[in-house]
């Protein structure tokens, strides 16, 4: 949480500075280069980019400009940005912590835990005894196209679950900066397939 804060803190001056111009009734030339400039910037950073978009927000209240379409927009946004594993991700970039999201599984499951995943997911109804059979492999499969499929419907490319499995970092921004949801513990279920596959 300290992290947060100290993030948050670094970016308070710019925020500041991106109210009060917002709030004025006309921009000098000059007053909209810089907003122009905020803008830029916010569209190379994810954590400024969604600290803008408060900003709009709370703007939006106060000039009554809000409608309840945005406001579930702002809440799915936010539902996404506040996933921990992606608020680390954001913050690794200020921190000098790892990023989480490009790091290798430190605890690799073993194929009796995956096999059992996999069963409660009610992809795999074969026995948990280890062995990477045609059902294991069956049950992966369809794992995968799961994931595909919902990540498809949300507007993504067919090859974004190899970019997202293979920790491309452009990919990954990618989908979440559109707000795409992505569950990560069946990503990492389906990333520990290759591991399985090759014993």
């Amino acid at each position: 949480m300290d992290n947060f804060i100290q993030a948050l803190e670094d970016y308070r001056l710019v925020l500041n500075e991106y109210y009060r111009l917002e709030c004025q009734p006309t921009l000098t030339e000059t007053e909209a280069d810089r907003v122009q400039a905020i803008l830029e910037d916010a569209q190379k950073d994810p954590m400024l980019d969604f600290l803008i978009d408060e900003v709009d927000h709370i703007l939006g209240h106060e000039l009554g400009l809000i409608d309840e379409k945005f406001i579930q927009q702002q809440q799915e946004k936010l539902k996404f940005a506040i996933e921990p594993k992606w608020m680390e991700h954001l913050l690794s970039r200020h921190t000098g912590e790892p990023d989480p999201l490009l790091l290798e599984d430190a605890e690799l499951l073993s194929l009796e835990d995956a096999q059992a995943r996999l069963k409660q997911e009610g992809l795999y109804d074969g026995c948990i005894d280890g062995v990477f059979g045609p059902i294991t492999k069956q049950a992966f499969r369809a794992l995968r196209r799961r994931i595909q499929e919902r990540l498809e419907k949300q507007g993504l490319p067919t090859d974004s679950i190899d970019g997202i499995l293979n920790k491309d970092r452009t990919t990954i921004e990618t989908a979440y900066h559109a707000g795409k949801n992505i569950d990560w513990q069946e990503v990492d279920l389906l990333s520990l397939e290759e591991k399985f596959c090759k014993k």
